[in-house]
């Protein structure tokens, strides 16, 4: 049996839309007839727009995650947990979605799979996290821990956005200003004292030359800012070796780089815990676990590290191999395997690189807005300048 979805008129003529199970297109519209329904188009709930999929957002994909690990909790299967959140109102596009889905867990497909394939913009780290629960045996865990991570997420998007939001709108306004300014205030101003005899400062010829390169160079950012995301994005998804050397420039980069390489080793952290408690191997869930980081130079070597310790190697010495991880996790881990309890010392490590991610983004937030204004204010001062000199060397002269 698939999923149909379907658009019609019902028995009084009004339109009405949703979804039917049956084994092809013809039999849906005989069941559809049954119903008094006159239907209009009919087609698989997998053939999503994907532009609906997108509206999606992470919050939404939160809410789901917690949803169906509470009901895979309550003793329900996938399928039914599926089917009951596709019948949950206000669900358009997600109902499509976890149709597909419920039809591809049906036929045999791990979850994260069959969410992937349904539709559910879901990223690598979430990908691979949802086929380790699976594979631990742990998938409610899994779920309900994944939306945790989500909304928190969400919340540091937000505090980022809200954080940027005012200097934003500062630098906005001060581009217009500096538009009217070095492009028609400032050569008016050039103008009439070049006229007087007066030579003009050096810091007043700059802002000319400013003034006249101002569009251009803006415009030329602006493309180069389209060209470079798009060509970031096609690395992201398709070009490994250069992808690779492009997550080593992140994470070496001083601002970024420490909260960037702290969330790879907590992932790393929370994931080997969670596998580990479940009873999976060490090498399987090093490399499930490398996954999970979703950086996919931590990801190579996490499975090069696997491989020597199939071949004898302690996991301590793995860790140490790996520079990222050893930064972060060497002491825990050699806690952990010193004590015997290696899936709760790693569990404490995620935890406590959690709370420091979360205090470091903070911090570096809080930083933004002063020095983005601190940039506006330099501009201002030195457009200021520019004006003010030559004025005043005229009143200078003049006297």
């Amino acid at each position: 049996m698939r999923t149909f979805a379907y658009q019609g008129f019902d028995a009084v003529g009004k339109t009405c839309k949703g979804m039917i199970e049956a084994s092809d297109r013809k039999e849906a519209r005989e069941k559809l007839s049954a119903r008094g329904i006159l239907a209009e188009s009919v087609s698989p709930a997998s053939d999503a727009d994907p532009s609906s999929s997108r509206r999606i957002s992470r919050d939404d994909r939160a809410t789901l995650y917690r949803e169906l690990g509470s009901l895979l909790k309550a003793g329900m299967t996938v399928t039914d947990g599926l089917d009951m959140l596709m019948q949950a109102p206000g669900r358009n596009a997600a109902s499509r979605v976890m149709a597909s889905a419920r039809d591809r867990v049906r036929e045999g497909a791990p979850v994260a799979d069959a969410l992937k394939d349904g539709g559910l913009p879901i990223g690598e780290y979430e990908q691979a996290v949802l086929t380790s629960g699976e594979r631990a045996g742990d998938l409610p865990g899994v779920l309900e821990n994944l939306a945790d991570y989500l909304d928190t997420e969400s919340q540091v998007r937000q505090r980022i956005t809200s954080a940027l939001l005012y200097p934003c709108l500062i630098i906005g306004l001060a581009l217009v200003i500096a538009a009217a300014v070095l492009g028609f205030l400032v050569p008016r101003i050039s103008r009439l004292l070049v006229d007087s005899g007066m030579e003009l400062p050096v810091l007043t010829r700059i802002l000319l030359v400013s003034g006249r390169l101002f569009v251009p160079v803006l415009l030329v950012m602006l493309a180069g800012s389209v060209l470079a995301t798009w060509w970031l994005r096609r690395v992201w998804r398709e070009k490994e070796i250069t992808r690779e050397r492009v997550e080593q420039v992140v994470m070496g980069s001083p601002l970024a780089g420490r909260p960037v390489r702290l969330i790879a080793c907590v992932r790393f952290a929370g994931t080997m815990a969670m596998l580990l408690r479940s009873g999976m191997p060490l090498v399987e869930a090093m490399g499930l676990a490398g996954a999970s980081s979703g950086f996919r130079r931590l990801e190579r070597r996490c499975r090069e590290e696997a491989e020597k310790i199939r071949h004898g190697k302690s996991f301590s010495d793995a860790v140490q191999s790996i520079p990222l991880l050893a930064e972060e996790l060497q002491g825990w881990v050699r806690a952990g395997e010193a004590g015997g309890d290696l899936p709760g010392m790693l569990a404490q490590a995620a935890e406590r690189g959690r709370r420091q991610w979360m205090v470091m983004v903070d911090r570096r937030t809080k930083l933004i807005e002063p020095a983005l204004l601190l940039m506006v204010g330099l501009f201002v001062l030195l457009v200021a300048l520019g004006i003010l000199l030559p004025i005043l060397s005229l009143n200078t002269n003049i006297g």
